[in-house]
């Protein structure tokens, strides 16, 4: 009994606080109200599972305990909060529509992929297609795991010119995995004929122009090797959550070119844009390379992210829209949190048929061949 009306306890408080969690004064790498509300908001099948766990033994125990009772009544409200948190993740789709329909007009309108009902419910925290293939662990320079690249393919008959999506993950430069984040994103497009590719990168004891010179190296592999993968490196899209929006948003803005490689489109998921260090010239605020030739930008970002404030992300989206000729998609979806990218999701799938409507877009562009990853600047 004790056992159960714990579990219902703390999973009360997860479900409590992912429902309006304090947003940060500033944008920071890490915070409580982050450890406790995200997970559960991005998938609350989580905690369905873990209260099924914790507390079946006693409900279908005996009856003769008030405390039978008490704990019926915390299941039931915390099923209640746990439904709500798992159906208010619709709000995403409307706010994508609009944002894109905003800037294209009624043909930016996504599509509507029929919801993945089993894997949300049965398979809330894996993330795997069986018409997917992940080749692990490609080597695209010298330092160790961190420069390591997974790619996703279809396993269907081979694709030929396929567009190519580079992945970079987050964890704030400090941690994080090519394991981690976009997953569900990427196996998506892999099946559909896309070639998928998440980076590891330098973390810790790196500076932020090394790490992008690890983006730079990756994106070197993938011109080296799209073609034989089913690519084309002239149609090459950066996404990246977290730091890893970051790091794509400025690869694509600024920096040394890297011949061959068209950077067509960038989303940036949850992404922290602002200041890292001063080891690049020009500084680290991405806003501060916006540039008339920009490629499009699709920027998503949770209005409850408890991460990275919002208002900084409406900033840099605004400064970069001021100065690009073109598109700056920016929005701000209702209830997301950080990490919207980790877990399948109702959310996430309204944000998968929103990027996919965004590349489609973009690479219907004429013209869309914006050039390699930026001037040469030389730096970086």
């Amino acid at each position: 009994m004790v056992g159960a009306l714990s579990t219902t306890l703390l999973v009360a408080l997860f479900a409590v606080t992912a429902l309006h969690p304090h947003r940060p004064a500033r944008s920071t790498p890490f915070n409580l109200q982050f450890a406790i509300s995200w997970w559960i908001n991005e998938a609350p099948v989580i905690a369905l599972w873990w209260l099924a766990l914790g507390t079946g033994v006693t409900l279908v125990g005996p009856r003769d305990s008030p405390w039978w009772w008490v704990v019926v009544g915390l299941v039931v409200a915390d099923v209640v909060l746990l439904v709500w948190l798992l159906l208010r993740a619709r709000a995403a789709r409307p706010a994508l529509g609009a944002a894109l329909i905003e800037e294209y007009g009624a043909r930016g309108r996504p599509g509507r992929t029929p919801t993945p009902w089993w894997r949300i419910l049965v398979l809330p925290v894996m993330s795997w297609r069986p018409d997917v293939r992940r080749i692990r662990d490609r080597r695209y320079g010298p330092a160790g795991r961190a420069h390591l690249l997974d790619v996703y393919v279809s396993r269907r008959s081979p694709t030929t010119g396929g567009p190519v999506l580079v992945y970079l993950h987050g964890g704030g430069f400090v941690m994080g995995s090519k394991r981690l984040g976009g997953r569900p994103l990427l196996e998506r497009l892999a099946s559909r004929g896309w070639v998928c590719v998440s980076a590891n990168y330098r973390l810790r004891g790196a500076s932020y122009a090394e790490r992008l010179d690890d983006t730079r190296a990756a994106l070197d592999w993938v011109r080296g090797h799209a073609e034989d993968l089913g690519g084309e490196p002239a149609a090459v899209f950066l996404a990246g959550g977290s730091a890893g929006a970051h790091l794509a948003a400025t690869t694509a803005l600024v920096g040394k070119e890297v011949r061959g490689v068209a950077i067509v489109g960038v989303v940036g998921m949850y992404g922290f844009y602002g200041q890292v260090d001063n080891s690049l010239p020009g500084g680290t605020v991405v806003a501060d390379h916006a540039r008339p030739d920009a490629p499009p930008f699709l920027i998503l970002h949770g209005a409850l992210d408890t991460l990275v404030r919002r208002e900084d992300v409406r900033e840099t989206a605004q400064r970069l829209a001021a100065v690009s000729r073109s598109p700056v998609v920016h929005v701000e979806m209702p209830w997301a949190n950080h990490n919207f990218d980790f877990f399948p999701s109702l959310r996430l799938g309204a944000v998968c048929d929103a990027v996919i409507r965004f590349a489609e877009l973009t690479l219907d562009r004429p013209g869309r061949g914006v050039g390699p990853t930026g001037p040469e600047a030389g730096s970086g």
